[in-house]
């Protein structure tokens, strides 16, 4: 009788630590999503491929502007990776034209020190 009493003792314990711990999740969500009524909104995102430059194999974008305008780098024939401009045909359309800007002094580092200079 001591070991069945010792049980249920132990399983109204865990079960009051369970329902504590749902409590206080509800009370850490609850406010998130009633406050942000748009987080109950979906984002959706387009994934657009930019393509690559004549005789590249791999393409990495480091910028996007509010046009939909993207600045990265390709490889090329030649083995050097050259810088690019990618314009939509429309504004933050999903086709569009790559422009080789050809190799920047200093290298692609001077992309992403660009990309990440503070406006």
């Amino acid at each position: 009788m001591v070991v069945y009493t010792q049980m249920r003792h132990e399983m109204r314990r865990v079960c009051i630590l369970t329902l504590t711990a749902l409590l206080s999740l509800l009370i850490l969500l609850v406010p998130m999503v009633v406050a942000s009524p748009r987080a109950l909104a979906a984002t959706t995102y387009t994934i657009t491929d930019l393509g690559l430059l004549p005789g590249g194999q791999d393409s990495y974008a480091y910028g996007l502007n509010a046009n939909g305008q993207v600045v990265g780098y390709s490889g090329t024939t030649s083995g050097k990776a050259h810088t690019f401009i990618w314009t939509p045909s429309t504004p933050n359309g999903e086709t569009g034209v790559m422009t080789d800007l050809g190799t920047l002094p200093g290298g692609l580092d001077q992309l992403r020190l660009r990309h990440q200079r503070p406006r």
